[in-house]
């Protein structure tokens, strides 16, 4: 078994990276298309956003319309650049800061390719729901044998879970490793039932 280092000092280490490899590249990546894909769909334009594990903000460089961003994230590196896109921020793991977020404080609640890092995600996805007053977006990664061999990180397969109540739900191929395996994922769209009060 070799040694994995924690996912904060896996995010530390890439931020960097994310920017260097060049931001239009990034902006490709299917996740994110597929975001601003759902959000064109629903004509959604405006509002707050809560993106968790938000990375370097590239969600606010996709998304159409007026929007403000509240992003968590467990890399303090990863958060400088979400900053600088006009980002709100908290630095700290999902688990936790969470849980400290009040019902019903955002719009939508975002959270792309992020939860392979958790292992529980079902309170993680409860809170999720508990803080959007709109809708909540997703992704899971079908995460293969091959795939946590090379990843540097622990990293959890929860592509079993179901979404009945899904208003979208549909597999993409979502990126290629750096060894060349293609991952495909889950975007999964949840509307909260907390909307009709506004």
């Amino acid at each position: 078994m070799t040694n994995k280092l924690s996912a904060e000092a896996y995010f530390d280490e890439l931020a960097s990276e994310y920017e260097d490899e060049g931001v239009d590249s990034a902006l490709q990546t299917s996740h994110l298309v597929e975001a601003k894909k759902i959000f064109a769909k629903y004509q959604i334009k405006e509002g707050t956003i809560l993106d968790l594990a938000c990375g370097t903000g590239l969600l606010s460089q996709v998304l159409e319309g007026h929007f403000q961003f509240t992003g968590m994230d467990i890399s303090e590196r990863m958060l400088d650049s979400a900053a600088q896109r006009g980002y709100q921020t908290i630095h700290k793991p999902l688990e936790a800061g969470l849980s400290e977020v009040a019902d019903q404080s955002y719009d939508f609640v975002v959270c792309l390719t992020a939860l392979l890092c958790i292992e529980n995600i079902q309170p993680v996805l409860n809170d999720m729901k508990r803080i959007a007053r709109t809708g909540v977006l997703f992704t899971l990664e079908e995460i293969t044998e091959e795939f946590l061999a090379e990843f540097p990180a622990p990293a959890y397969n929860h592509t079993h879970l179901r979404f009945p109540e899904a208003k979208e739900e549909y597999r993409v191929f979502g990126w290629t490793t750096p060894k060349g395996l293609d991952m495909y994922i889950r975007m999964i769209l949840i509307e909260t039932e907390h909307q009709e009060h506004h």
